[in-house]
């Protein structure tokens, strides 16, 4: 093969495939005799995030081959070798190289003899490790893989490698470019929800306007930044650097809705690569003011056009299913949509249909907040570096959860809050250990009412939609005052919430 890229994209997955333990792969395989051999490949795409890599397979079976790679560990590109016999693997070469885009990769056989090496001008070759396996070699050809880390619970990071050609070097391309410079391939910004978005049409249920998306190049980010309206360039980090931003190259823009001005605003991202290639992508904001949010209030998502118009999203990627429900299509940290008013919402009830398509192995929640104003740049007091930031203070969340680190499948409905003086605490607990079970419809019922300390009154009920409501309430419990919207949210979950209905209470 040769000419234009191959690109072998690979998403971003915990899952596990038969090349290696918590990966996903992408190859094209080619019929190969069972002789020796050596074959090359050059690569356009650069690995630049933890445990992306490409490289080349040598094939018996699914159980017994070999792979080549260059892989990053984070901080440096290392040339890595592996046996698989009949599954379980052998490491045979890592070591650390130079990396960076272009790359050659070459794999010789001689009877059981492997060896491996590299280049980064297509001239000059370096070898790696050689060792020595028995294979009855069927197939060959180049590949592109991710891995999460399990024991940080991280998943594994999107990759797409350019593979410029790939041959047998006894019957090679010619001409090849080997030794030129990739084509120019600028760098690609996707907006999630849109290059016109909308803004307070109903009322402000936050301090920020979120505009998210990701940003890829096949040689490596240098930088993205924003402007608003012309203004000064604003640095954004690109995910998974920070908690809120889950894959690679995701973006949050979170911007105060004080630098907008009423109707039309221009916010300008640009992206610069590695090779100082630079992309431009703007986004027109339309933002209203002086409105308030009603009350009574539903979402039909069946019925909304998109997302946006009934909603506003903070975190995560989400779409609209064709079942009426609104799903998330990437599981992290805190993925949340927001709806109502940061200033007249204080006494009400919601509620939501809330399907749990899959949990985390380890920490996961879901559920509803009440009385949400907006993250801060402090978490209780400790101020920290995180963008976009991390502080989330509510008065009360109705959810099912892992309260600690390492505690699934022990989840359990409770009633949590994050304030000055319940800091990241459950004010009430359900002892009865009853479960949600992935797959079906549960129907979520959360209350808050003010109450004579000078607080609220929480009160959380949750059954099997399919069930008749329960007459009393499961839990119930006093904190701080509400005042403000509500979140949908999911932490570490996959998770689909239909219809929501809010109600005002006196």
């Amino acid at each position: 093969m040769d000419g234009t890229d191959a690109h072998l994209i690979v998403p971003s997955s915990t899952s596990h495939d038969v090349w290696t333990d918590g990966n996903q792969s992408v190859r094209l395989m080619q019929p190969i005799s069972n002789l020796d051999f050596e074959v090359e490949v050059k690569f356009d795409s650069a690995v630049t995030q933890q445990y992306q890599e490409q490289g080349i397979i040598v094939e018996q079976d699914n159980k017994n081959f070999l792979r080549f790679g260059v892989f990053s560990d984070g901080t440096t590109a290392r040339l890595f070798a592996a046996s698989f016999d009949n599954g379980a693997p052998t490491t045979r070469d890592n070591t650390p190289i130079s990396g960076g885009a272009p790359i050659w990769m070459r794999v010789k056989r001689s009877g059981s003899k492997w060896t491996e090496s590299w280049s980064i001008d297509g001239t000059n070759f370096s070898p790696g490790t050689p060792f020595t396996f028995s294979l009855n070699v069927s197939k060959v050809g180049p590949f592109a893989t991710n891995a999460g880390n399990t024991q940080l619970h991280t998943p594994a990071p999107s990759f797409t490698a350019l593979v410029d050609y790939f041959f047998n070097r006894a019957s090679p391309i010619s001409p090849t470019d080997a030794g030129e410079a990739p084509p120019p391939i600028s760098p690609v910004i996707d907006i999630w929800y849109g290059d016109v978005q909308n803004f307070g049409q109903k009322g402000v249920p936050q301090q920020w306007v979120n505009i998210l998306g990701t940003v890829s190049d096949p040689v490596g980010l240098s930088s993205l930044t924003y402007s608003v309206n012309g203004g000064s360039q604003q640095v954004l980090a690109l995910g998974p650097k920070y908690p809120r931003s889950v894959d690679t190259g995701d973006f949050n823009a979170e911007i105060d809705r004080a630098l907008m001005v009423a109707g039309t605003n221009t916010v300008t991202f640009t992206a610069t690569d590695k090779q100082n290639r630079q992309t431009q992508r703007t986004v027109i904001v339309n933002y209203s003011t002086g409105q308030n949010w009603p009350l009574p209030y539903s979402i039909d998502w069946a019925t909304a056009p998109d997302i946006q118009s009934v909603a506003q999203v903070i975190d995560g990627k989400w779409k609209i299913q064709p079942d009426g429900t609104v799903r998330t299509m990437q599981t992290g940290w805190d993925r949340l949509i927001t709806l109502g008013d940061i200033n007249t919402w204080s006494n009400y009830e919601v509620t939501a249909e809330v399907t749990v398509n899959a949990f985390d192995c380890q920490k996961y929640g879901v559920g509803i907040v009440v009385g949400w104003r907006g993250h801060t740049t402090t978490d209780n007091g400790v101020s920290k570096p995180d963008q976009p930031r991390t502080g989330h203070p509510f008065p009360g969340l109705g959810w099912f959860s892992t309260l600690e680190h390492n505690v699934a499948p022990n989840g359990q409905f409770n009633i949590y809050a994050n304030t000055y003086a319940t800091p990241e605490m459950a004010l009430a607990k359900d002892a009865s250990g009853r479960k949600m079970t992935p797959g079906v419809k549960y129907m979520f019922k959360f209350r808050t009412v003010q109450n004579t300390l000078g607080g609220s009154h929480y009160s959380l009920k949750v059954w099997v939609a399919s069930s008749p409501e329960p007459a009393n309430w499961d839990l119930q419990a006093d904190g701080m005052k509400t005042q403000g919207s509500i979140v949908l949210g999911a932490h570490r979950a996959d998770v689909s919430f239909g219809k929501i209905n809010v109600i005002p209470l006196p």
